[in-house]
């Protein structure tokens, strides 16, 4: 049996979708637009020391495409100034052309999805604390966009050059 940890954000609801496809057995860790914090050296310490304890073979990395923080970046919404959507505005400036190449709002979204993951697991990656649990006990690092709306998760391919997955 795989101990997987999910990163998502608590406003998509998708943790009984996730459940649905990987089983009751697997572990959670939240923040809004799953935008975490991997320089706060205390929230690092905690979860290096968590996936030692669990042993977790996996991190999947979860963004809804349906997420409010994301819609409310891309169609310029007020939104609440929340350090997530300053963080995926800044990940929209600086590929806009890569998120605004979808046709429609629903393929942004997914576009936008997708690069807030491989920004996730580069921010990862980058850590030392967390890169050397990561390699010593090769724990797999992946990506899932899901659209909860429509029941979908669609695993996504990641540049994790550190680690050769």
């Amino acid at each position: 049996m795989k101990n997987r940890l999910f990163l998502i954000c608590p406003a998509s609801q998708t943790e009984s979708l996730i459940k649905e496809q990987y089983g009751q057995e697997v572990f959670f860790l939240t923040a809004l637009g799953a935008v975490f914090n991997f320089q706060e050296i205390n929230y690092v310490e905690t979860l290096e020391d968590f996936l030692k304890r669990e042993a977790i073979d996996e991190v999947i990395i979860v963004s809804d495409s349906s997420c409010p923080f994301i819609k409310s970046v891309l169609e310029q919404e007020k939104g609440f100034d929340t350090k997530a959507e300053q963080v995926l505005r800044d990940l929209l400036v600086d590929n806009y052309a890569t998120v605004m190449a979808g046709d429609s709002l629903a393929d942004k979204k997914k576009n936008m999805a997708k690069l807030n993951i491989q920004r996730q697991a580069d921010d990862i990656l980058s850590n030392e604390l967390l890169l050397s649990p990561i390699t010593q006990s090769q724990i797999r690092i992946k990506g899932l966009v899901t659209t909860k709306e429509k029941g979908q998760l669609e695993e996504v391919k990641l540049t994790l050059k550190e680690l050769n997955q």
